[in-house]
């Protein structure tokens, strides 16, 4: 971990009430990852056999533990440098996409927003802010305020 990864940590903490904090973008949960791998008792996490605390991907398989998508004898098993064969990802990723409450065919960004409806399908943006009010939401719109000059990067 990083400085950065330290900050935000120390600044998710900071903000979280009574310990029971909801992550909110994929940046934090990125963050909380990190953490985790390293902190596992803080997180409430597991070892499987030979990945322990502060071995990748410690965290990922506690979350796909948790969520009921891959069982302990099997995560036991896992051979982190071997590639994973087909039929195992296809499995794994059809567990994940029933868990995840969106339609990829409809809603490419997961904000419940339908496709035809979105000001922006491609990210996610579940306000629909749109301040310039060109059908574009801000995080899709070159031009947020609308007066004709491109916003900074």
């Amino acid at each position: 971990m990083d400085d950065t990864d330290r900050q935000n940590i120390q600044e998710a903490v900071d903000n979280c009430s009574q310990g029971s904090c909801s992550i909110s973008n994929p940046a934090a949960f990125k963050t909380y990852i990190k953490y985790c791998m390293f902190n596992l008792d803080a997180c409430e996490m597991r070892t499987f056999g030979q990945i322990a605390q502060a071995y990748w991907p410690v965290s990922e398989l506690n979350i796909l533990y948790n969520q009921d998508i891959i069982d302990v004898q099997r995560a036991k098993n896992i051979d982190i440098y071997a590639n994973v064969d087909g039929q195992t990802a296809l499995d794994i990723f059809y567990k994940l996409y029933t868990n995840i409450q969106c339609s990829f065919d409809n809603d490419y960004d997961c904000d419940s927003i339908i496709n035809a409806e979105d000001n922006c399908p491609y990210e996610y943006n579940p306000s629909q802010k749109d301040t310039a009010q060109n059908g574009i939401g801000n995080v899709c719109d070159e031009d947020i305020d609308g007066d004709g000059i491109k916003n900074p990067r």
